[in-house]
């Protein structure tokens, strides 16, 4: 284990030159253009990018994109009392929030290739806020007290379980990253919690007496990097920690951030542009500066970059992708893995 840390130290004091060229951003992929609201609900994995829009106040769908199929609709309604939102992706499977004719709203899912789509379970309260990790789906559920709960269920089995349900907090806004859950815990102190599934143990916990934590934009966690948004009288923005050793970083000026590979992708409103942070190296740099401003989602999947961008006009917005080159060096992968213990 001694080898191991050392080996890791020494790798990680040459990242910083190692990374340089990680920040170089490819050739631009138009993946849709749209004339009403803007895009929402941002993610990406396993080379898919989903997101959900809402063309008019009656129409909402699910999209989805990747290099082999293009871009296609993967729920579409004509109804405001049938909207849909929230979506999220793991491997070839979609996931996301749907209200139905009864006014309740649960999580649905669909296999990209076969077209199946199921109702993950049959709700009696509200459902929203899915994450999905292989076969394991996350999110919250409302409760009869009043409060939200955190459930979990097996794609393949079917078999539901509680993540956090105490039932005089509301506990929120769960994604999910190497069988690890993180989410919102809104009790008198509000906090940050990270629970285990195999071990049904919380193996990180962070509170902030004074502050608020939001579920939205919700909080993230990528292997051993957790990330979430935050207001104190010292910091309106950013607070990314690694759950293992404690270290942490703070950005500010932004609303909207993704986490993969040790990177933190982010949009700096104050300066109109895509940043990101290298968590390893410690580098900032400029990813994209958006032709007309303002604020952006984003979301990475390994070194993939896609966002949403404004386009000038009102109601016209484009979602968009580039590969950042991944690091030439194996050794500076070979130390990524090991700092951060990130696995797909």
């Amino acid at each position: 284990m001694g080898t191991v840390r050392l080996v890791c130290i020494f790798l990680a004091m040459g990242m910083a030159s190692a990374r340089a060229s990680v920040f170089t951003i490819g050739p631009i992929t138009t993946i849709d253009t749209t004339d009403g609201f803007e895009p929402v609900g941002l993610r990406s994995a396993d080379g898919v990018v989903v997101f959900a829009y809402q063309p008019n106040s009656e129409n909402y769908m699910v999209k989805a994109w990747d290099q082999a199929g293009g871009l296609r609709v993967v729920r579409s309604t004509s109804s405001s009392s049938q909207a849909v939102g929230g979506p999220d992706v793991s491997g070839r499977t979609i996931v996301w929030a749907e209200f139905t004719s009864s006014g309740i709203a649960k999580i649905r899912a669909e296999n990209l290739d076969t077209k199946v789509v199921v109702d993950v379970t049959t709700p009696s309260a509200n459902q929203g806020q899915p994450s999905i990790e292989n076969n394991t789906v996350v999110w919250t559920q409302s409760s009869a007290n009043g409060k939200n709960d955190v459930y979990t269920a097996d794609l393949q089995s079917y078999l539901i379980q509680p993540v956090a349900n105490d039932p005089a907090v509301f506990e929120s806004a769960p994604d999910i990253s190497n069988g690890r859950v993180l989410y919102a815990n809104g009790a008198s102190v509000p906090g940050i919690r990270v629970r285990d599934l195999a071990s049904q143990a919380n193996t990180y916990a962070y509170d902030l007496p004074g502050g608020t934590i939001y579920s939205q934009p919700r909080p993230m966690i990528d292997g051993n990097l957790a990330a979430w948004f935050e207001s104190t009288n010292q910091l309106q923005g950013l607070h990314v920690v690694n759950v293992l050793t404690s270290q942490q970083w703070t950005i500010g000026n932004t609303e909207r951030a993704a986490i993969s590979n040790g990177i933190v992708a982010y949009n700096d409103y104050s300066q109109g542009a895509i940043m990101a942070l290298d968590t390893v190296s410690g580098t900032t740099t400029l990813l994209r500066t958006l032709p007309h401003g303002g604020s952006t989602s984003v979301t990475l999947d390994g070194y993939q970059l896609s966002w949403v961008e404004w386009l000038g006009t009102t109601n016209h917005f484009a979602v968009e992708t580039a590969l950042v080159p991944e690091p030439s060096s194996l050794l500076s992968m070979i130390a990524v893995a090991l700092l951060l213990g990130r696995k797909r």
